[in-house]
């Protein structure tokens, strides 16, 4: 979004003479430091400064390796070779999540840090609302998360379907002061954090989840019945229309827009 601010992760090692130091995410012994489950012989990950070389004269070019075709390369399936990372589920989910995160912020940089090379300014209008002060910089511009990511309660007239498999299959318990005896339940609240509340738009949040579309009924959001129990939008958990119409299950969808939104 315009104007937000992405934070460096506050990554601080502690050597054997229990002195501090900060490191980046990008210096290269932070893989085998976070995941050395992954990483036991303490190999060299990611680095800005590793330089692409000449397939055919092996010599160095003047481009260095990118994030992404880094971990491409370290993920990629080879005849005649095992590769290690493959063979850890669950755990191997969790690194190409972060490392994704480490793409994209690489990403990012480069076009905080290349504005005149990408000719940012020749945005004249996205600029002059910004400097009116007449718009809110978060809302400039289309925003396409409710296109791929929904957190309502489909119309039943319009997809009976869908209906019925998020009746099914995306709605949250319920709990909270509607059951208190949920397990969800934690310290008098749900763990989930449910319900949610509503809102008209899709905003970005602070922890780096964007607050989903959850219209209110007096706004054209649904009402759906659960065991008697009348629920709205505040009680959907984040889908994808069409995953959910190919699998018929719960798949929790969420858009990741910031390092700090991933849980190591």
């Amino acid at each position: 979004m315009v104007g937000q601010q992405f934070e460096q992760r506050d990554i601080v090692l502690q050597s054997h003479d229990n002195t501090l130091r900060r490191i980046s995410e990008i210096h290269r012994s932070y893989d085998a430091l976070q995941y050395p489950l992954l990483f036991c012989r303490g190999e060299d990950g990611y680095s800005v400064d590793i330089p692409h070389h000449n397939p055919i004269t092996e010599m160095p070019l003047k481009k260095t390796v990118s994030a992404a075709s880094f971990y491409s390369y370290r993920l990629m399936v080879r005849q005649d070779e095992i590769n290690h990372l493959l063979y850890f589920r669950s755990f191997l989910s969790q690194f190409l999540v972060a490392m994704y995160a480490k793409i994209e912020s690489e990403r990012l940089n480069f076009i905080k840090n290349n504005q005149a090379q990408l000719r940012a300014e020749s945005y004249i209008h996205l600029r002059d609302a910004v400097g009116r002060q007449d718009a809110d910089a978060n809302q400039l511009g289309q925003i396409v998360i409710d296109d791929v990511i929904c957190a309502e309660i489909p119309d039943l007239n319009k997809d009976p379907l869908l209906y019925d498999i998020v009746k099914s299959n995306m709605i949250h318990g319920p709990c909270g002061s509607i059951n208190h005896n949920s397990p969800l339940m934690k310290e008098g609240r749900c763990s989930k954090r449910y319900p949610r509340p509503l809102r008209k738009d899709t905003q970005t949040g602070d922890d780096g989840y964007p607050q989903y579309r959850r219209r209110s009924p007096s706004d054209g959001g649904f009402i759906i019945d659960i065991n008697g129990m009348q629920l709205d939008n505040r009680w959907v958990v984040p889908y994808n229309p069409v995953l959910s119409r190919t699998f018929n299950a719960h798949i929790n969808i969420e858009y990741c827009n910031s390092v700090k939104s991933i849980n190591l």
